[in-house]
């Protein structure tokens, strides 16, 4: 049900309705950490799924920042759940789960064999909700809720991997992530020295 009524909800959302949004949004119980995992991160998939949405679901962020509750640590000594928190551990998640290429996996070519179109169709997907997803990251970045050592970390692993070979991909995902982030970006003193 709670996942339900959040995809609902989100499915619905533009810039014009926002608050409403958020609002309804402040309105749906949650109970637990769990749920409150869930809720998160059925936004921020819905942020990649959507593009032309990114900035409105980081919008929609920065509303429910303060408002969503807090639940006391798993363990004793851990911090508690906020969603912020949250948040941060599922963008990370998120982003360390991007595959290190757009090429097919085995598993990818064996599943649509024989079926190139449908092959290069779920290829473009991914790649589509890669850039989304560093677009994502750079208007949560805007709206102060990533710093920027995240965004200097994130740069250097696009552009510098361990292996020393930079994907095409990756440079899109910089450039992306350039893109949105770019004038805030080099106004900040360690944007600035990165990008000198």
């Amino acid at each position: 049900k709670l996942e339900r009524d959040v995809r609902a909800r989100l499915n619905k959302i533009t810039p014009e309705n926002l608050k409403e949004i958020v609002h309804q949004m402040t309105q749906i119980t949650i109970n637990n950490k769990v749920e409150m995992e869930l809720v998160t991160t059925l936004i921020c998939r819905n942020a990649q799924d959507a593009a032309h949405y990114c900035a409105t679901y980081a919008d929609m962020i920065v509303g429910l920042y303060m408002r969503f509750p807090e639940f006391p640590p798993d363990k004793e000594g851990e911090k508690p759940a906020t969603f912020d928190r949250i948040l941060l551990n599922i963008v990370q998640s998120e982003y360390e789960k991007m595959p290190r290429s757009v090429k097919p996996t085995a598993e990818q070519r064996e599943k649509f064999a024989g079926d190139t179109e449908a092959l290069d169709k779920e290829m473009l997907h991914q790649k589509k909700r890669l850039l989304a997803n560093m677009k994502f990251i750079g208007h949560l970045y805007l709206r102060n809720l990533l710093s920027v050592k995240v965004i200097v970390k994130v740069f250097q692993e696009l552009l510098e991997p361990p292996a020393g070979d930079v994907e095409e991909l990756w440079i899109n995902c910089a450039c992306e992530l350039l893109t949105t982030i770019g004038h805030t970006f080099d106004s900040d003193d360690n944007g600035k020295r990165f990008m000198e």
